[in-house]
């Protein structure tokens, strides 16, 4: 086995702990319980919960959470993460 394969695991690791972060910022400025935003997401209040016990998504739920998380951003929120916003990444690109 290679040491290759370690890299991109570190790489989203990393990012599902930026999306923790994302949840907490997103839920003390909504206003609401973790359970109501994996609702939201996921239609699971307990997913985010598992998540944080260790359990994972795929990268299609990883992407939609992602693009969920910009377009309902609160306003007065900070995006205060190393994963780049999607749509502020998509208008320096254009």
């Amino acid at each position: 086995m290679t040491r290759t394969v370690d890299k991109p695991i570190n790489v989203v690791m990393i990012q599902i702990a930026d999306l923790f972060l994302l949840f907490d910022e997103y839920c003390r400025v909504a206003g609401i319980p973790q359970s109501t935003l994996s609702s939201r997401l996921y239609g699971e209040s307990k997913k985010i919960a598992l998540m944080r016990a260790g359990g994972g998504i795929t990268v299609e739920r990883y992407n939609h959470t992602l693009k969920y998380l910009d377009d309902n951003w609160p306003e007065g929120a900070e995006w205060r993460v190393n994963t780049p916003r999607p749509s502020l990444t998509a208008a320096v690109a254009a």
